[in-house]
């Protein structure tokens, strides 16, 4: 099992549906493997061959009164088993978890008027760690670049190798959304990373479909710069295309709009403000006729119907994050990250767990 942190006073465990988080808990995790002896020879000194591995854990915490103790001891039967989690509370970098079992379970004599209680979990199983790109890639995606580059020109697509970008002129390695990756920073002058491919282009679905990116503006200054500042443009041409840009002129306007057919169709609002990152996510569906936008989790604006029919194939150009077009024409001044696009609309569940930072 490979570490990822620590665990620390305030774990939070969960086994299947019921939350382990009494007071005062401490959680060891165990891996082993057994040994098969393999000695030949009288008065010969043992050796071992490697066989299977293993793995259990342990834990000890204060039992509640009443029935939220009643509801923990029912939980933790010898023989029950589900999938046991746990993490630092908070929004951890990375959940474990596992298939286990109940071994067995203690409930210590009272003392000081505390009762404490232990349960021991034998692994079904191998332990995995799950990070916020895994919960991504969960909603399968059919290109998705999280732009965690520390250094290079490559943008790697995490979904196929085939769709990987190219970086220009961005600066690397900068703190990213609070996932323990790190980002690129657009410097709205020179920079952009060209995500068109063939093979995106022949994936890309312009009728029914998802795109998702975190953006946070380098300072409140975007906001009121007077210029267009793109995050990405999925383009065809005139008349069939996806932007999301902050527009300041006026000031404080963020712009999705999509253009399908020659007809468009766009949230164009003002009030923003934000200089911490942003989640925003645009769906369309021409079978449901409706475009709809969010941000930070939420449907802004309204659902807008009456979509035109989308047609072409995405310029090799105009296929851009972190500007329109790769001369580059409106770039935009911004950190950027975890970019995806899916051919299918997510729904507002899924959407507001995009939002989630939590693994899982």
């Amino acid at each position: 099992m490979a570490v990822s942190g620590y665990i620390g006073d305030a774990a939070y465990i969960k086994f299947g549906s019921t939350v382990l988080s009494p007071y005062y808990r401490k959680l060891t995790p165990t891996e082993s493997i057994d040994l098969q002896e393999k000695t030949s020879g009288a008065e010969a000194n043992r050796t071992y061959r490697v066989n299977r591995k293993h793995g259990k854990v342990d834990l000890e915490c204060v039992m509640p009164q009443g029935t939220a103790g009643t509801a923990l001891w029912d939980a933790v039967k010898p023989g029950t088993e589900g999938t046991l989690q746990w993490y630092p509370e908070g929004t951890p970098f990375y959940v474990h978890y596992v298939n286990a079992i109940v071994q067995s379970r203690g409930w210590p004599l009272t003392y000081n008027d505390v009762t404490t209680f232990n349960v021991n979990f034998e692994y079904s199983g191998a332990v995995t760690m799950k990070a916020y790109i895994d919960k991504v890639l969960g909603y399968s995606p059919i290109a998705y670049w999280p732009l965690y580059e520390a250094s290079g020109s490559v943008a790697t697509c995490v979904v196929d190798s085939n769709q990987n970008g190219a970086y220009t002129g961005v600066d690397l390695g900068q703190t990213g959304i609070g996932d323990g990756l790190t980002c690129p920073y657009f410097d709205g002058s020179s920079d952009y990373v060209n995500i068109y491919t063939t093979t995106f282009r022949d994936a890309f679905d312009g009728a029914e479909g998802t795109f998702a990116v975190w953006a946070k503006v380098y300072d409140s200054s975007v906001w009121t710069d007077g210029a267009y500042d793109f995050i990405a443009g999925l383009r065809v041409d005139a008349n069939n295309y996806i932007w999301l840009a902050n527009y300041s002129s006026p000031n404080n306007f963020m712009l999705a709009r999509y253009v399908a057919g020659g007809t468009s169709k766009a949230y164009w609002a003002g009030g923003h403000s934000d200089t911490g990152w942003m989640h925003w996510a645009m769906t369309w569906s021409a079978s449901a006729d409706e475009l709809k936008v969010y941000k930070n989790g939420s449907q802004i604006g309204v659902t807008y119907t009456g979509l035109g029919v989308w047609a072409g194939n995405l310029s090799s150009t105009q296929t851009v994050i972190g500007a329109w077009t790769t001369a580059p024409a409106n770039p935009g001044h911004f950190y950027i990250a975890h970019a995806a696009v899916w051919d299918t609309p997510l729904n507002a569940t899924q959407i507001a767990d995009l939002y989630s930072l939590m693994p899982i």
